[in-house]
């Protein structure tokens, strides 16, 4: 029986490349949505009549719903069924969506921004998962570089463009577009996606769900993890995500569309950092030193980006390169999560990790959008710097 359900290994490598190319889309898909309140920042402050602080606590809506997901989305993983898992992520995000192109209050944007996280917490977990059961071990630091190199050109498409087809059709439109566009692709994930072959095996092998969360979360090196996460997704995306574009558009009095051009450099470094160090990692067989590097890197040009007085565009794009490169530095944490637990528990380990990350986008950028609110006007004063 088991013999009929078995792949040869070249209907393996075609679907392998097929649900990687298919989660990949759905990846770039949800980038697209969570960095898009940035780009509709000034018209929901008109449209909802709200500040900073309002702003900054719907976006921490998103990263609370992607949060409260990840427990039991690793647990899902790695005992339900790959094609209902993310096509119902993936509508669930739709739907949201479109609800949040019709909100009128910031209750309701907010609820509708919780919901678009909760479907958001399976895209960038779930595609790691899918590289751990269908590409070799050898080949899960460089292909979770690839991941990120996805997530890049979503948020330098998504920045650029979609602040020029808002400007041209309002955000309402918008936002709807993309929730339909999502409806769309979460009817290809369920036609086109597949178990792996070691699906039948490893539910034969499962084991109970109290055993699962001891196995991961009684491990000292998965708390590392997730602790390392915290504070760069913390940092990093609240600038890159939430707050980039416009504080690029008051410290250098420039439009939106510009700013969005010049916030590709970092997506763009981010998405070539990532293949650089996991090829890097897997040639010295060193993880921790790289690690130390970017973080160092990282903490250097934020502080430039930040307090450096008249700073030139040039020095702009160079600190947002060194941020991108700092930001990287994930994907070495991720095949650390992966290579200190068992392998049948590797969709909670990632999850876990990805947890703490998103908890610290959460309080970072709520606390951020406080600090504006109250210590420099809503970049009227000071461009957000104390």
């Amino acid at each position: 029986m088991l013999a009929t359900k078995s792949l040869s290994s070249q209907e393996k490598s075609l679907y392998s490349y097929l649900i990687f190319f298919l989660a990949s889309i759905f990846l770039i898909y949800e980038t697209v949505l969570q960095v898009s309140l940035s780009i509709v920042t000034h018209e929901l402050m008109h449209d909802l009549k709200v500040n900073y602080l309002s702003i900054g606590v719907m976006s921490s809506f998103y990263f609370l719903g992607f949060t409260i997901m990840q427990i039991p989305g690793g647990i899902l993983f790695d005992r339900g069924r790959l094609k209902i898992i993310l096509s119902t992520a993936c509508l669930v995000c739709a739907v949201g969506t479109c609800l949040f192109a019709y909100s009128q209050t910031l209750v309701f944007a907010c609820i509708t921004r919780f919901m678009i996280g909760t479907g958001s917490a399976f895209s960038y977990n779930g595609l790691l998962v899918i590289i751990s059961r269908w590409f070799s071990s050898n080949r899960f630091d460089f292909l979770v570089g690839f991941v990120l190199l996805f997530v890049s050109f979503g948020a330098i498409g998504s920045e650029f463009l979609l602040s020029i087809f808002i400007k041209n059709c309002g955000w309402r439109i918008s936002m709807t577009v993309l929730g339909f566009t999502g409806i769309f692709l979460a009817i290809i994930l369920y036609i086109f996606s597949r178990e792996d072959p070691a699906y039948h095996i490893r539910k034969s092998n499962e084991t109970g769900v109290v055993r699962q969360l001891q196995k991961v979360l009684g491990n000292a090196q998965s708390f590392f993890c997730a602790f390392h996460v915290m504070l760069i997704w913390g940092t990093s995306l609240t600038f890159g995500v939430l707050w980039g574009i416009p504080f690029l558009v008051k410290k250098l009095n420039i439009t939106t569309s510009l700013a969005a051009l010049i916030m590709a450099f970092f997506w763009v470094s981010l998405a070539a950092s990532g293949p650089l160090l996991g090829y890097c990692s897997n040639l010295f067989k060193r993880r921790k030193p790289f690690m130390i590097l970017a973080s160092t890197i990282g903490l250097i040009s934020t502080s430039v980006l930040i307090y450096m007085p008249n700073i030139s565009i040039n020095v702009v794009c160079l600190s947002l390169v060194f941020m991108g490169f700092a930001c990287s530095s994930q994907v070495l944490i991720f095949a650390l999560a992966k290579d200190n637990n068992p392998q049948k528990y590797v969709g909670l380990a990632i999850s876990f990790t990805s947890m703490l990350g998103t908890l610290g986008s959460t309080l970072f950028q709520t606390l951020s959008g406080y600090l504006l609110h109250s210590f420099s006007d809503g970049f009227k004063s000071s461009y957000a710097v104390p």
